[in-house]
């Protein structure tokens, strides 16, 4: 049996985190006989001393999948405005299968559809690669 565990930690200005149970994925995405998890949590921003922002157009994002021993990370920031909107992913992400890196875009269209959180669409939703030294 694999065990698998994220760590990972709200910002200064962030209210915490949610994951997003209904876009949890427990599947086979690529076909090698083996489930290609992928996690869905949201990092919120604090509106004022007793509320928490939960406008789609505000804060960050991550999406989690773990394929064959890597773990391979997309990290969103929304915005308002195009300008706002950063989508990368680690270098884990660009090892992927084809098959798997489609099906993240997809979700990441259809989450962005479906008014779930404001993806960049700069490049049809697929994300850039993380600068060094972040």
């Amino acid at each position: 049996m694999q065990e698998w565990s994220i760590r990972d930690f709200a910002g200064k200005d962030e209210a915490g985190v949610n994951f997003r149970s209904k876009l949890i994925e427990l599947a086979d995405i690529d076909g090698d006989g083996l489930v290609d998890p992928v996690l869905v949590y949201r990092f919120f921003n604090q509106k004022d001393a007793e509320h928490i922002d939960d406008d789609d157009f505000v804060g960050r994002i991550k999406l989690v999948t773990f394929h064959k021993g890597n773990k391979a990370t997309i990290h969103a920031v929304t915005g308002h405005f195009d300008g706002e909107r950063k989508t990368t992913a680690n270098s884990n992400y660009f090892a992927l299968p084809k098959p798997v890196q489609q099906h993240l875009v997809k979700k990441m269209a259809a989450m962005d559809a479906a008014g779930q959180f404001g993806f960049d669409n700069s490049y049809g939703y697929e994300p850039r690669k993380e600068r060094a030294g972040r």
